[in-house]
Formats: C-alpha cells, structure tokens, sequence
C-alpha cells in the first residue's frame, strides 16, 4: 500500500501503478468515467480519492462475486477446496460428501 498527500494528483501511469493494472485498462476507467480525473495542461489527472473510491468498490464487487460463487457450490454439493496455503488434498477430501 502506497501513501499518497489527498491533494496531490496522479500521472495515469502512478495511478495506474497503484491500482495495479496496465495504464491501457485504466484509460478505458477513465474514458467510461468509471474512475473521476481531470484534464491539466492537456494531460489527464487522477485524484488519489477517486483511485482509493475505485479499489473500495471494485473490492466489494470482487467478494460479492467470490460469494455468489460459494453459494453456487454449496447448492451444487461440491466439496470445498482449501485455499493456497492450506492443508493438502487427500483421497478422502476430494470425494463429494454423502
């Protein structure tokens, strides 16, 4: 996580950096005014607020989505899979549950 002033603005390239996404992407954010900027000398300026308003939403409708996702699996029956980091899968785990 990067600390940036709340009054300074961003280059598209620095906002794009902390948003971690190729500047191309983010200029399609910008154009469809999914992310608020401003034009200064010709040159498009991103305000920190509107990046940080941007990665709160997306990151809402990321685990939304995980969410719905999960619900799916357990209406289908599936077995849980541990996340990366979690205990190996044996025979027994990977069979559905009766």
């Amino acid at each position: 996580m990067a600390v940036v002033p709340q009054n300074t603005e961003l280059t598209v390239q620095r906002a794009a950096e902390l948003l971690n996404v190729f500047r191309p992407w983010l200029d399609g954010l910008l154009e469809a005014g999914e992310i608020e900027s401003q034009r200064v000398n010709g040159r498009r300026r991103v305000l920190p607020g509107s990046v940080r308003e941007y990665q709160g939403a997306d990151d809402a409708r990321r685990r939304a989505a995980a969410e719905e996702l999960t619900r799916w699996d357990e209406e289908m029956g599936l077995p849980r899979v541990p996340l990366l980091g979690g205990p190996p899968l044996t025979p027994q785990s990977r069979r559905p549950p009766a």
